[in-house]
C-alpha cells in the first residue's frame, strides 16, 4: 500500500471521476471511503444543438458536411489521431455513409517536426479534396 503524498495529506476530501478511481484510492491510497466522492462528468446545458438558422452561416463559412463526426483537441500524438483516422475510414469503407470526420485544434508539441506523423499530411489537405482517398489510404 502506498502513503498518500504529503499535499494530499492535507485534502478534506478527494473527487474521484469514476468508481473504479474511488475503489482504487480506498483500496491503494487507504482513504477513508467517506472522504471520496465520485463525480460524473457531464455535459452543461448551453451545449445543446442551435437552430439551423443561427448553425448556416457559420456552415457555410466552414464548408461543413450535412452529416459529420467533430473530434476536437491538440493535435499531438498522444491523442491517437492516426488511430481516429483508422477507425473512422472503417466505419466510412463498411457503411457507405455520407459521413464525414472533421478534425478542429491547434497543432501539438511534435507538429513542429516534419514528417513526424501521417496524420499531418491528412490535417493538410486542401479544401475539397476527397477525404475518403486519405483516410483509406
Amino acid at each position: 500500500m502506498e502513503t498518500l503524498p504529503p499535499p494530499a495529506r492535507l485534502a478534506k476530501d478527494f473527487l474521484s471521476v469514476l468508481d473504479l478511481g474511488h475503489a482504487d484510492l480506498e483500496r491503494l491510497l487507504a482513504i477513508d471511503p467517506s472522504r471520496v466522492e465520485v463525480v460524473y462528468p457531464g455535459v452543461g446545458p448551453r451545449f445543446c444543438p442551435l437552430p439551423a438558422e443561427t448553425t448556416a452561416p457559420v456552415r457555410r463559412r466552414l464548408s461543413l458536411p450535412d452529416h459529420f463526426v467533430l473530434f476536437v483537441s491538440t493535435l499531438e500524438p498522444r491523442k491517437n489521431l492516426v488511430r481516429l483516422l483508422e477507425a473512422f475510414a472503417q466505419i466510412v469503407q463498411t457503411d457507405n455513409s455520407n459521413l464525414h470526420l472533421v478534425i478542429a485544434g491547434r497543432r501539438g508539441w511534435l507538429a513542429l517536426i516534419p514528417g513526424s506523423s501521417p496524420l499531418w499530411a491528412a490535417a493538410s489537405l486542401p479544401r475539397g479534396s476527397d477525404e475518403r482517398a486519405v483516410l483509406a489510404s
